[in-house]
C-alpha cells in the first residue's frame, strides 16, 4: 500500500513539474502563417515543454505577454517551427533561469525575457527587439548565431554580461543596447559591422580594450560614455571609420595620442 501511494505521489509531483500537453496553453489561430499562436499559459508546472503541437496544429507563436509575470516557471523549452516570440512574452518571470530558443525562431519581440533571472542563453538566428533581454541582472553568457541580424535598443542593458561577440552578420547596434552592463569586460566586435549606436556601450565600466572592425563607419554620441577603464582603443589603419559622435569617450582614461587620432574622426571630447 505504501508503494502503491509513493508512486501516486511521485505521479503528481510530474505533473506539478512539468507542463507538456495542450490543456496548459490558450491559443488563437496565428496571423504568421497556418498554425496557432500560444495567446496563455494557463498551466502551474515549473518546468514548461511547449508541445510543437497542439489540436492538431502547429505551434508557430508565442503570443504576446502569454507567460508575463509568472513567478512558478524556472525552465521553458520552445519548440523548433516557433518563428516568433512575442513582446513581453516572458517579462518579469522572475524564477526563470533556463530557456531553449530553436533555430526557427526569426524574431524575439520587444521586452520578451525583460527582467527574468536567466544566466545565459543562446540566440541562433533572427532579430532581438528592444529591451529583450535587459535588466535580466543575473544573465551572465549570450551567444549570438551567425544569422543573428539585429540588436535592438536596450536589448540587453543592465545584465550581468562579462563578453560578448558580436557576429559579421550585424550590421546596426541598437542605442543603449548593452548600457550599464557593468561587469563587461570582452567586446568582440566582428567585420561587417557598420553602425554603433549612441549610447551603446556607456557605462561599461569594466572594460578595458576595444577593436574596431575596418568596416566600421559611424560611433554614435555617447556610445561609451563612463567607461572609466577604457584606456585602449584600436584602429585598423584601413578603416571605413568617418564619425565619431560627441562624448563618445567621455570619462574613458584614453591618452592624448589617442584622443588626437580620435578627433580626426571628429570627435569632441570635453
Amino acid at each position: 500500500m505504501k508503494k502503491k501511494l509513493l508512486v501516486l505521489a511521485c505521479a503528481l509531483c510530474a505533473v506539478a513539474t512539468f507542463a507538456q500537453t495542450g490543456a496548459d496553453f490558450m491559443v488563437i489561430p496565428s496571423q504568421a502563417g497556418n498554425g496557432v499562436n500560444i495567446a496563455k499559459y494557463n498551466g502551474s508546472a515549473a518546468q514548461v515543454a511547449i508541445p510543437a503541437v497542439i489540436d492538431g496544429k502547429p505551434v508557430i507563436e508565442i503570443g504576446r505577454g502569454a507567460f508575463s509575470g509568472n513567478k512558478t516557471i524556472t525552465s521553458v523549452g520552445i519548440p523548433e517551427g516557433v518563428v516568433s516570440i512575442g513582446a513581453s512574452a516572458f517579462m518579469a518571470c522572475s524564477s526563470l533561469t533556463e530557456v531553449i530558443i530553436p533555430e526557427s525562431v526569426a524574431e524575439i519581440g520587444q521586452s520578451a525575457f525583460f527582467s527574468t533571472a536567466l544566466t545565459s542563453v543562446t540566440i541562433p538566428c533572427g532579430t532581438i527587439g528592444d529591451r529583450a533581454f535587459a535588466l535580466c541582472v543575473t544573465l551572465q553568457n549570450v551567444t549570438l548565431g551567425e544569422k543573428v541580424t539585429e540588436i535592438g535598443t536596450a536589448a540587453f542593458s543592465e545584465t550581468g554580461l562579462t563578453s560578448v561577440r558580436i557576429p559579421s552578420s550585424v550590421k546596426t547596434l541598437g542605442a543603449n543596447a548593452f548600457a550599464a552592463c557593468r561587469a563587461l569586460v570582452s567586446i568582440e566586435l566582428s567585420e561587417g559591422l557598420a553602425i554603433i549606436g549612441i549610447w551603446t556601450f556607456a557605462g561599461c565600466e569594466a572594460i578595458k580594450g576595444i577593436t574596431f572592425p575596418s568596416t566600421l563607419v559611424s560611433i554614435g554620441d555617447d556610445a561609451f560614455r563612463g567607461c572609466t577603464s577604457l584606456a585602449v582603443i584600436t584602429i585598423p589603419k584601413k578603416s571605413s571609420l568617418k564619425t565619431i559622435g560627441n562624448s563618445a569617450f567621455q570619462d574613458a582614461p584614453l591618452d592624448k595620442a589617442t584622443v588626437t587620432r580620435l578627433r580626426s574622426f571628429g570627435y569632441r571630447h570635453q
